[in-house]
């Protein structure tokens, strides 16, 4: 039986929590700041949240919870001058941070090597989307047989203390 990841279900309760509250339209208006310093950090922040989010999250929450095209619209501002070169100076790095964190992993050392290799990093046993969540598609419109059934299926009503053995990817998908 396959252990739940209960700190990759946290970082992603984590990440949803900051994306309801409003934190990266908050992080855009940083970067509109005329500070480079704040501005250059606030960059290497969204990068790490966005990779982040993008390898936790479901792609039906992520895409629509950001927000980026504000961050494109400062860009391309006519308006004021400086606040179009911060911007633009934000989206370079946020590309330069993706092209970074697309590159293989490339270790340093032999141990460091075996101990990725021993972890199944290389082998592809890593977490992904389609090992995170279920593909069902929950609707709106569900009618209330298939919503009782996908309940029963994650197993938490027939085994209420038995939440090793509960689906939890299902049960993400069904709280999504």
């Amino acid at each position: 039986m396959e252990r739940v990841d209960l700190m990759g279900c946290y970082h992603a309760l984590l990440l949803t929590c900051l994306l309801k509250a409003g934190f990266f339209t908050s992080l855009v208006e940083v970067v509109k700041l005329p500070d480079q310093h704040i501005a250059v950090m606030t960059a290497v922040l969204m990068g790490q949240l966005l990779h982040m989010a993008n390898s936790i999250l479901p792609p039906e929450y992520f895409c629509f919870s950001l927000k980026l095209p504000d961050l494109i619209a400062a860009a391309m501002s006519p308006d004021e001058q400086g606040e179009r070169n911060r911007a633009s100076e934000v989206i370079n790095c946020l590309d330069r941070i993706h092209q970074m964190k697309k590159q293989p992993v490339k270790p340093s050392s032999l141990y460091l090597k075996l101990t990725l290799e021993q972890a199944g990093y290389f082998s592809g046993k890593g977490r992904s989307h389609n090992n995170l969540m279920h593909n069902v598609h929950i609707s709106n419109e569900m009618d209330d047989l298939t919503l009782q059934s996908h309940i029963r299926d994650t197993l938490v009503l027939t085994n209420p203390r038995e939440y090793p053995s509960w689906d939890w990817n299902l049960i993400l998908s069904l709280l999504h």
